[in-house]
């Protein structure tokens, strides 16, 4: 990664949820950042385009288009795309961080830059590529742009495809009178202005595959244009023949692939698969693993984007058309029509008589070569190898074996096709040299793979679970838990260490934490009963407290806490609830003097008047009578009036 201080972005966050850490790499189109996804706690690459394409709408909607294209495929070897936004004059697409190297970073480290890689680790890094291209093309994409830049290698051996900003859907033309591409690994066709489709991938992975193998590219130029004209007119060679030490294993891969004419090409990239995996022993955990232990990978981000770091595969913008090469035709030799002399006329009548006999073991020498020619080079030297496609194993090769050809085995994993049973034959069915070893493709059945244990996770860390373990995910709505925080998954559809086919839709259930539940409201006025079974017909919890009221009724409720909002299941609301008024003893204070009468009533809570006869002034001052008979219970604040003498 490159030192943070000198880019003016790093540092900051970009709409409001990705914080950008580091510079990685520069590109045609854009540069690549690392940063945080501070939402889903995750790093990202971010790619943002640079400012002066920023103000161009066309180069935005070729921006975002890749976006769309990419995220609308769903493979292991594909760099994911997670987001696509703008944040100001930022134009940025958020996509999947893969920590590691360029394939162009690890053809630039290897010990020799003058000789290729071995085989295994061409085969662990072209099986994935193609298997990237077959998940492209079968959604109806193509590339346009296969080179080292755009292959990125994890530290753990995982090889995945970037950069689709110059994909399109197959058969759509770029309508423009530029080629964009990087010229070394250009189809004729494309450069030619002709539509690209499929096959045009297919040159220029093999284009790469020679790359690779001999560790040179098969057309160099000091100038785009000548390189370009290369790619037009000069057929391709088998790499053994044009690097001495060079491995003759991808000959016949190179040469298909690489046709000048997209007609000669593989049909599919499936085909190509099947072709390359028919010549490895070795499955794709196998071939990850040799990568991972071959290829020592940096501590570097690798550089998902658009465009090149490293000046021998930049995109380069080239004039249209390239001129082909007009055919070179050569003038036959004229045999000479001169009769034969005289002489040799008699010597040939003078050697007549023996002449029989010499022809005679000439025929026998010509029948003998004949046949040696028609056993081992003519019709005679081919064999008709069976369909044997979708038979079992043991019977393919009983048929196989009339023919006297001889097998090989090589097996994949198939969720169509039983195990032991025959997927397809290299080559296929129909004549084949005597000397042909027919490679035959069996089933082992689906694969199968061990579903881990991703409750209690968050949802990203359960999803890259679930793919590590070469299962789908499906994320259905969130649901509510008391038991399990947001943001981690509740449960899943299978159990832990359960057998299941690779590829499997594991469902996942997310939660969104506690349940609010609104606090039921106008509780006052309310029964007692009434409140409480509303509280608890809400899952919260009633509490109650009783008070004295004069104004409501005994067993009604006064009031309520809270008074709304929400709460959480189990939660309480607790409600005052009235006892009715206050009832107090009315004391007996006959006989009494009037002040002492007067002071144990108003103790007592009561409201006092007195009346005094049968003068206007007490003679006495002596209680004769009170209004409310002692020991009477009466509402407290009650007015007691006392008759005094």
């Amino acid at each position: 990664m490159n030192n943070p201080g000198i880019d003016p972005l790093v540092g900051r966050v970009i709409d409001r949820r990705y914080t950008v850490q580091g510079l990685v790499a520069h590109g045609g189109m854009a540069t690549v950042y690392v940063a945080l996804d501070n939402r889903l706690e995750r790093e990202v690459a971010l790619k943002v385009l640079h400012p002066h394409l920023a103000e161009n709408h066309n180069f935005v909607r070729r921006f975002y288009r890749e976006a769309k294209l990419a995220a609308g495929i769903s493979n292991p070897h594909i760099v994911s795309m997670f987001d696509q936004g703008q944040d100001g004059d930022l134009c940025f697409l958020a996509m999947e961080y893969v920590p590691g190297q360029t394939l162009r970073g690890l053809l630039q480290s290897r010990p020799d830059p003058n000789r290729g890689i071995d085989d295994d680790m061409v085969m662990a890094l072209a099986i994935p590529i193609v298997e990237a291209l077959v998940a492209a093309h079968e959604a109806g994409l193509v590339h346009r742009d296969i080179k080292p830049e755009n292959v990125l290698i994890s530290r753990s051996g995982r090889v995945k495809v970037a950069d689709f900003g110059l994909a399109r859907a197959a058969g759509t033309s770029t309508a423009t009178s530029t080629v964009l591409g990087t010229v070394a690994y250009a189809a004729p066709e494309v450069l030619h202005a002709d539509t690209p489709d499929h096959r045009s991938d297919m040159y220029s992975l093999g284009i790469m595959l020679f790359e690779l193998v001999t560790g040179h590219l098969p057309f160099v130029g000091d100038a785009p244009l000548r390189v370009a004209f290369q790619q037009v007119n000069e057929p391709i060679q088998p790499p053994s023949a044009a690097y001495a030490g060079s491995s003759a294993t991808f000959d016949e891969i190179i040469l298909w692939t690489a046709a000048k004419n997209p007609v000669e090409r593989p049909d599919t990239a499936r085909e190509l698969l099947h072709r390359l995996r028919s010549l490895t022993p070795l499955d794709d955990r196998a071939l990850t693993e040799t990568l991972r232990r071959t290829a020592p990978l940096p501590l570097s981000a690798a550089t998902p984007a658009n465009g090149s770091l490293a000046e021998k595969g930049s995109t380069t913008a080239l004039p249209q058309p390239v001129p082909r090469r007009p055919d070179r035709i050569k003038a036959a030799p004229v045999a000479s029509t001169t009769p034969p002399s005289s002489a040799l006329a008699q010597r040939r009548r003078r050697r007549r008589t023996w002449a029989i006999p010499v022809a005679t073991v000439l025929v026998l020498g010509l029948g003998a070569g004949g046949y040696l020619w028609y056993t081992e080079y003519g019709p005679g030297s081919l064999r008709t190898l069976p369909a044997v496609a979708n038979l079992a194993l043991a019977d393919a090769n009983r048929q196989i074996s009339t023919s006297s050809l001889q097998t090989r085995t090589v097996e994949q994993f198939s969720d169509t096709v039983p195990a032991g049973t025959v997927i397809g034959t290299v080559p296929g069915a129909g004549q084949v040299s005597k000397d042909a070893v027919v490679t035959l493709t069996v089933s082992k059945g689906p694969e199968f793979t061990l579903v881990p244990l991703v409750e209690g996770k968050t949802q990203a860390d359960a999803e890259a679970a679930l793919k590590k373990a070469g299962l789908g995910v499906s994320v259905p709505e969130p649901q509510y838990s008391e038991d399990v925080a947001e943001g981690l998954v509740i449960k899943q559809t299978f159990q832990e260490n359960e057998r299941v086919k690779s590829g499997t839709q594991v469902e996942i259930v997310v939660s969104k934490g506690r349940e609010p539940i609104t606090v039921p409201t106008d509780l006052a006025g309310k029964t007692r009963d009434e409140a409480k079974g509303q509280i608890e017909g809400a899952d919260l919890t009633y509490a109650a407290t009783e008070q004295f009221s004069d104004t409501v009724a005994a067993g009604v409720v006064i009031s309520q806490e809270p008074t709304s909002g929400t709460l959480f299941r189990g939660d309480t609301v607790t409600v005052v609830v009235s006892k009715g008024p206050e009832l107090v003893q009315v004391p007996r204070v006959i006989g009494k003097s009037e002040a002492d009468a007067k002071q144990e009533l108003a103790d007592a809570g009561f409201e006092v008047a007195v009346t005094y006869s049968p003068f206007d002034a007490p003679v006495l001052d002596i209680v004769r009578t009170q209004s409310l008979e002692g020991g009477t219970m009466v509402r407290k604040g009650s007015t007691i009036t006392l008759g005094v003498v």
